[in-house]
């Protein structure tokens, strides 16, 4: 397997059971602790047990670490602190079996450990076992969704795997989630230089990404609830708002900067005082996420927003959205159009300009499309043909 960079974690499980930092990086040379005997650490306690193994594991005294967790083990079997930490020594010392049994002892007694599935992945990452080391970030990243050492070194695996879309995607969450994280520059050079090498793949049409929705595990997602939903229906994608004054997206996984976006959007169900769009440079998760919208409406509106530090979503050089007849009404189809071009946003609807705006503030994110309700619940938009290009063409 090819050798690529991974950040090693010796993560200690908090009492709330959520990733911490890293371990501090290991001297050059250490003055291992003295052997401790059993009868010495009897009057200990479990905690004080893990406590001294932490201090022994950031000397780099593997043996040393073990000896104690051993004995925190004996007392306490279901240590799950325990078990993780002497799975990061054994996995330090090389010992991949003995670490990769001291993970699974763990994860039987609780299977909500986040750094336990990270620090399982990276063993499977030594051993090899790329899918096994898939499978195990992407369950810590489920459990721990702001986890963001588990995207970055999720990244690394993708990038080895040639996955340059989906590694550039996790790259971009991290220092999202991150922002201060001390490799910043390295991250945003390496994110810089796969999203030229997706456009230098383009195909002679220019296309960078086309999704009819065919294959419904093409990777889309939302960031819906139970309550508002979306999901492959149909042949295409639907968007169904349940509840007044809400929005959904629903994105690919898939990261540009200077794109141009088309895609079908059809009203389902609800009113037509609605809004129904496209998203581009779209970064974080939820409500803290920024991002640029195309908006239009199923009654004739139409404008351009954008929503940066947690704010709200405000349109860009217009007070309120504007009326145009480009824009089919009711339940007819309409073709949508956005041009995210450096400073240059505009948008269409059926090969028809409706606004051309300038800003600057975001610059590179993913896409996506979504739909929001007014004052009256049960939107239901159904898209298709969502298509990328790597040239503005109007």
């Amino acid at each position: 397997m090819r050798k690529f960079r991974i950040l090693l974690l010796a993560f200690i499980l908090a009492a709330c059971q959520t990733p911490v930092a890293e371990q501090p990086a290991v001297a050059a040379t250490f003055t291992p602790i003295q052997p401790v005997e059993a009868t010495a650490t009897a009057t200990l306690s479990p905690d004080q047990l893990i406590s001294l193994a932490q201090d022994a594991s950031n000397r780099g005294d593997w043996p040393g670490a073990i000896l104690l967790l051993d004995l925190a083990i004996s007392q306490d079997p279901e240590n799950t602190q325990a078990l993780l930490l002497r799975g990061n020594a054994f996995r330090e010392s090389g010992d991949f079996a003995q670490a990769l049994s001291n993970y699974d002892q763990a994860l039987a007694f609780d299977a909500e450990l986040a750094a336990v599935y990270h620090n399982r992945a990276l063993t499977y990452v030594e051993q090899g076992d790329s899918a096994a080391a898939l499978a195990d970030f992407a369950r810590a990243i489920e459990i721990a969704p702001t986890f963001g050492l588990a995207y970055r070194n999720r990244a690394e695996l993708q990038l080895a795997a040639g996955n340059t879309a989906a590694a550039a995607l996790d790259y971009q969450i991290y220092i999202t989630l991150i922002p201060n994280a001390p490799d910043r520059a390295e991250v945003e050079a390496k994110i810089a230089e796969l999203q030229a090498l997706t456009i230098a793949s383009a195909s002679p049409e220019g296309f960078l990404f086309l999704d009819d929705f065919s294959d419904p595990e093409s990777g889309w997602y939302t960031n819906g609830d139970p309550t508002n939903i979306g999901g492959y229906s149909g042949g295409g994608y639907v968007l169904q708002i349940k509840q007044s004054n809400a929005g959904l997206w629903a994105m690919p996984g898939r990261l540009f900067s200077d794109v141009r976006i088309d895609v079908l959007a059809t009203k389902q169900g609800g009113d037509n005082d609605n809004v129904i769009g496209v998203m581009c440079r779209l970064s974080g998760a939820g409500g803290s996420a920024d991002f640029y919208a195309f908006m239009i409406s199923s009654d004739g509106f139409y404008g351009i927003g954008k929503r940066v530090n947690s704010g709200d979503l405000l349109l860009i050089d217009q007070e309120q959205m504007q009326f145009n007849s480009a824009i089919l009404q009711g339940e007819a189809t309409n073709k949508i159009t956005a041009i995210c071009s450096g400073a240059r946003l505009a948008l269409y609807a059926n090969d028809t300009k409706l606004v051309e705006v300038t800003d600057d503030a975001l610059n590179s994110g993913q896409v996506g499309v979504f739909a929001a309700s007014h004052p009256n619940p049960g939107t239901s938009i159904f898209f298709d043909d969502f298509a990328v290009f790597s040239e503005p063409e109007q």
